[in-house]
């Protein structure tokens, strides 16, 4: 059984963005994922604009994402808008266990469970 997350950011350009990940959300690996590798801001950047992914790596290159599956981009392209609550809100799949939001200085964490 896979542990379904979301991330929800503030971007550099104003803008909040959400994706979907499908495996390794529990906190032990994702927050510390978030935590130690995606700090940087381009990087988070970067990373929400990849779209829903399978998995997180510590790269954003290596980031394995349903779009290079052949999956439609207009079905797993990211979620924007200007506030962060309502923009995780809008994409939320209904299957998450956790949601980690970036709101431009640190990485905190909200349970489903």
């Amino acid at each position: 059984m896979s542990t379904r997350w979301q991330i929800a950011a503030k971007l550099a350009d104003g803008r909040c963005g959400c994706i979907y990940v499908h495996c390794d959300g529990y906190p032990e690996h994702a927050l510390t994922t978030l935590q130690k590798h995606y700090s940087d801001q381009q990087k988070i950047d970067r990373m929400i604009s990849l779209g829903d992914c399978l998995s997180i790596a510590p790269e954003v290159e290596k980031c394995d994402t349903f779009h290079s599956r052949d999956e439609a981009w207009e079905e797993v392209s990211p979620s924007y808008g200007d506030n962060l609550a309502a923009v995780a809100e809008a994409h939320l799949h209904g299957d998450e266990d956790y949601r980690y939001l970036w709101d431009g200085q640190q990485w905190t964490m909200e349970s489903f469970r």
